[in-house]
């Protein structure tokens, strides 16, 4: 199929290539991340929906220790009950900056949890509504094209899992570009949530479906990270 004249013709050469880049006007801004925000507020909740805050509270006080708190360790099991459907919680809490394991002795007030129960309920809202701009064929490549690279089937890319690969196509540059634009958190691990996102931000950025699911069979086969005029560099 021809090349768009809005894209940058990708060269074609029989040998291993770098990343290159593909471009196109931009339809918009980034879709915004949860990464680094500050969703907690303490002391007041009023600005939670009031039927989320009840919803929390009883569930914080269902755990509570004597002191008014509960550990960070319990929070992912307790906010499962809080939202319905796909929402990945350990990436969630490490877009918040809430890891039990960086912070192990970390206790969260009821106020604070209510806060991250209602932040929650946002997330998953945008990513639902998210979802509906990836179609099932789409997503399906998507999820192969993961699964390939995560061997350990961890649900987490890392940056020898990517290299391995690409072996010989560049493999460390390509590895390179890819972290660099899709692990947003920095923690030198690619997960699905970040997969996902970083395609869906792709699409908001003027490329049709025809174009990415072609990009994504080319990857599917070790062909180079493309760097796509989405708001993020490689």
């Amino acid at each position: 199929p021809s090349t768009p004249a809005s894209m940058t013709s990708i060269v074609q050469q029989p040998a291993a290539a770098p990343p290159s880049s593909r471009s196109r006007p931009s339809s918009g801004s980034r879709r915004a991340s949860f990464a680094g925000e500050t969703v907690m507020r303490e002391p007041e909740v009023d600005w939670v929906p009031a039927g989320v805050r009840e919803r929390a509270a009883k569930t914080f006080d269902s755990a509570a220790a004597a002191d008014g708190t509960i550990p960070l360790e319990a929070v992912p099991k307790l906010l499962e009950g809080l939202v319905q459907g796909g929402v990945l919680l350990e990436d969630f809490m490490h877009r918040q900056n809430l890891s039990a394991a960086a912070a192990p002795h970390r206790t969260l007030s009821k106020s604070e949890f209510i806060g991250l129960a209602a932040a929650l309920r946002e997330h998953a809202a945008e990513m639902r509504d998210a979802d509906a701009d990836i179609s099932d064929a789409m997503r399906a490549k998507l999820q192969a094209i993961f699964n390939k690279m995560d061997v350990d089937g961890n649900k987490r890319i890392t940056k020898k899992e990517a290299s391995d690969f690409w072996n010989q196509n560049f493999a460390k540059i390509n590895a390179g570009a890819m972290f660099n634009e899709v692990d947003e958190n920095g923690d030198g691990n690619v997960t699905e949530d970040e997969w996902f996102a970083f395609w869906r931000n792709v699409l908001k950025h003027g490329y049709n479906a025809k174009e990415v699911s072609e990009e994504l069979d080319v990857l599917m086969e070790g062909g180079s990270w493309v760097d796509f005029n989405d708001g993020r560099n490689t």
